[in-house]
């Protein structure tokens, strides 16, 4: 894989966090959104799993429906491992909460996909795209949200910067605070 482009996707199975009984998003759906952005943006696609086997399986399945080649990275790699893969990346897109917070700890542009309410929490307060609910999972609108990345990283990779410049400053006065509670303790 080199020097080259890349693209890395978390995909999460939500049998039991969706719809009980069925798989969302659709395997055809993703495996279709997939291709596209390996032949039109010409990245490599990289699946990483975060928890085993469950990530490992989903990603299977839509690699076996894939006529572009993608990859799977297999390892239990530790959190420190996972942030450098996901430095590598041109863009993320993941359902995966802590997917997520690793990309933008990286200033990785990422698309995160919602199925709980605290992954569009941490999207506003990024100010980064969401791909919607997978209940209601947007081929369309996704490719849309790539395309702005792809043509506009920069600007994403700025925002992410910005970003994490104030978070650090929130958990930092967090910790003076936390300090002069507990010294008023003693």
């Amino acid at each position: 894989m080199g020097g080259e482009q890349r693209l890395i996707l978390v995909l999460e199975t939500l049998r039991s966090r969706i719809l009980p009984g069925r798989f969302q998003p659709s395997i055809q759906f993703v495996t279709i959104d997939v291709e596209m952005l390996s032949l039109f943006y010409n990245r490599n696609i990289v699946f990483l799993a975060m928890q085993m086997p469950n990530d490992i399986t989903i990603s299977e399945k839509v690699q076996k429906k894939m006529e572009q080649p993608a990859y799977i990275l297999r390892g239990s790699y530790t959190p420190s491992e996972v942030m450098g893969i996901i430095s590598t990346a041109d863009f993320i897109l993941s359902m995966r909460l802590h997917t997520l917070i690793f990309a933008a700890r990286q200033h990785v542009p990422l698309v995160g996909f919602v199925y709980d309410p605290k992954i569009e929490y941490y999207l506003e307060k990024l100010e980064m795209p969401s791909g919607g609910d997978l209940k209601s999972f947007d081929m369309e609108h996704t490719l849309e949200l790539i395309e702005d990345i792809v043509k506009n990283k920069q600007a994403y990779v700025a925002k992410l910067e910005e970003k994490a410049k104030h978070l650090n400053q929130m958990a930092h006065r967090n910790e003076k605070y936390l300090m002069r509670l507990l010294e008023k303790r003693k």
